[in-house]
């Protein structure tokens, strides 16, 4: 059972990083984070949502 959910979250890991993000999706699910209470789990998806800001950034500034 373990190993179960132990596939699940590193099959979410790639797709989430190969599909192609949305700014305002972006900021949407930053904005349904802040009104979780802080934990752990949170923070890392903020450092999640920052580096695909910054991505996003980049390929504005770019193209």
């Amino acid at each position: 059972m373990k190993m179960h959910s132990q596939i699940g979250r590193n099959s979410a890991g790639p797709r989430e990083s190969q599909r192609v993000l949305d700014q305002a999706e972006v900021l949407d699910r930053r904005d349904r984070l802040m009104q979780q209470p802080p934990s752990a789990e949170r923070s890392a998806a903020l450092t999640t949502i920052h580096a695909q800001l910054r991505s996003i950034d980049r390929r504005a500034s770019r193209g």
